[in-house]
């Protein structure tokens, strides 16, 4: 899948995916900005792979990469 650009409301949750395959299983490490991302009650990572992001604010305007 190509890269893109994802309109998120203030509010909304967003769900970003990431598809690995890989033996031993694969570790996905997000980042904004180019720093990994800390994750709290509000971001999330979703099964191991997808970054998980409630309530989003005009603070989590940014690039994210896995």
């Amino acid at each position: 899948m190509i890269p893109g650009h994802v309109l998120i409301g203030v509010g909304d949750t967003v769900e970003l995916n990431c598809s690995v395959l890989g033996a031993p299983v694969v570790y996905v490490l997000w980042k904004r900005n180019g720093k990994p991302i800390a994750y709290n009650n509000r971001i999330k990572l979703f099964n191991e792979h997808s970054l998980h992001i409630r309530q989003v604010t005009a603070q989590d305007q940014a690039m994210y990469i896995k």
